[in-house]
């Protein structure tokens, strides 16, 4: 179990470096980051500062997870819950995982053009085709 201190410094650690790992070569700023990951600016302002606040509600820490992963339990000293992908059958399960970490690999959302194009490729892998009406 880590100590309070620990936990921040990792925190600290981790948001900043995947922040500028976020950002690479691009002008893009803090608050766009802040969009991305799905929590305010100030928020995150006060996430990335030294000795700053490490997330501890529900919310914030499910934006973490959403674009990071189960990484996020582990930088804050958190049990992770179970995850819910486990329970489906094959191959409903591989194909969720792999969707999940393609999206996590690319940074997209979910709910992006990029996100509907990249889930149709792993499907088609599966043999699956998307057909889409337009309304």
């Amino acid at each position: 179990m880590k100590t309070k201190d620990q936990i921040k410094k990792d925190w600290y650690g981790f948001v900043n470096n995947a922040f500028i790992e976020w950002r690479g070569s691009t002008r893009k700023g803090l608050s766009e980051y802040a969009d991305w990951v799905g929590i305010s600016q100030s928020l995150m302002s006060h996430e990335m500062a030294k000795g700053g606040s490490v997330p501890r509600d529900q919310k914030t820490i499910t934006a973490w997870v959403n674009r990071y992963g189960s990484k996020i339990y582990e930088v804050l000293d958190l049990p992770a819950p179970e995850d819910p992908i486990d329970s489906l059958p094959e191959p409903t399960k591989s194909i969720a995982r792999e969707i999940r970490e393609t999206l996590a690999e690319h940074k997209v959302a979910g709910d992006s053009p990029k996100a509907m194009e990249l889930q149709e490729e792993i499907l088609k892998k599966f043999g699956f085709e998307i057909i889409s009406k337009e309304s």
